[in-house]
């Protein structure tokens, strides 16, 4: 994103010195976008996708990302001041189904303390909120929560956040840090409480993938179940049909009457007979 930003959405910008959702012409957001600077925009661009295209076919998702919808030019004015005025929480706030937090392997946003404030702003607005969502994770296999996301990914991820410790998240800014961790600490549980409650997600979203994955391996099984009956109820009727033509074949050569084959090769006993064929002379 840091690409992006200096060599894509600054340039297009500069000229109307705002953002490039108002220069684009702004929508109401979706769901808001927590995620690392330093991810891949190819892997955070598919990783959207793909939860995009996990919802509903019939309503178009937007998302609030912050480097599109903050303006690049003013940025201490969209995130200076009381944690309660900057852009993230009035974003947050301001009426999006959930957070949508695009993880990689090493699930780098949890290392960042913007994203640590996030999660715990998405923590307690699903507390207080029964129509917000909460945090859904999505990675460039597919969505966490859903199931659908690579088993080896997902995998990765439990691990990584079995043993993540939210304290340690880091900013380029320390006034920032502080400020963030004394929210934490704020709430019922502190640290503890977030980093169990991060924990917990993952877990239901592990089990999530173990039971789209069984349940993807059990119509397989099914598949390769038909399929075989259908080959095994083949090679039978090949089998019986060899075995009656093997049995019709001895019979007529076993037979005491030959049966008539090509152009009189070869002949009945009657038609044979020397003694009959005298009788037709005498005739």
């Amino acid at each position: 994103m840091y690409y992006v930003v200096a060599n894509i959405v600054l340039p297009l910008t500069q000229h109307a010195k705002l953002s490039y959702a108002e220069l684009v012409g702004p929508t109401e957001a979706g769901w808001f976008v927590s995620h690392y600077w330093g991810t891949a925009f190819q892997h955070f661009v598919r990783s959207l996708r793909l939860h995009s295209d996990s919802r509903s076919a019939v309503d178009m998702q937007s998302y609030w990302v912050c480097s599109f919808s903050n303006n690049q030019w003013s940025i201490e004015e969209e995130v200076c001041g009381g944690w309660e005025t900057t852009s993230f929480y009035l974003a947050l706030t301001g009426g999006v189904k959930g957070t949508v937090m695009v993880l990689d392997e090493q699930a780098l946003p949890l290392t960042r303390a913007w994203c640590l404030f996030e999660l715990l702003q998405t923590f307690i607005l699903q507390k207080n909120h029964t129509d917000f969502q909460g945090l859904v994770m999505t990675t460039n296999s597919g969505v966490l929560n859903e199931g659908s996301a690579n088993a080896d990914t997902a995998l990765v991820l439990a691990g990584r956040l079995s043993n993540l410790r939210l304290e340690n998240a880091e900013a380029s800014v320390e006034k920032d840090r502080q400020m963030i961790f004394n929210l934490v600490r704020a709430q019922e549980g502190g640290f503890d409480g977030i980093n169990a409650l991060v924990k917990r997600h993952i877990r239901l979203a592990l089990e999530s993938v173990q039971h789209y994955f069984e349940q993807k391996c059990r119509r397989l099984l099914c598949v390769l179940d038909t399929q075989a009956g259908v080959e095994l109820a083949d090679k039978t009727l090949k089998s019986m049909s060899q075995a009656s033509f093997t049995r019709s074949s001895s019979e007529a050569l076993a037979s005491p009457h030959p049966v008539l084959l090509g152009r009189r090769h070869a002949f009945s006993e009657d038609v044979c007979s020397p003694r009959d064929n005298a009788e037709h002379l005498d005739v």
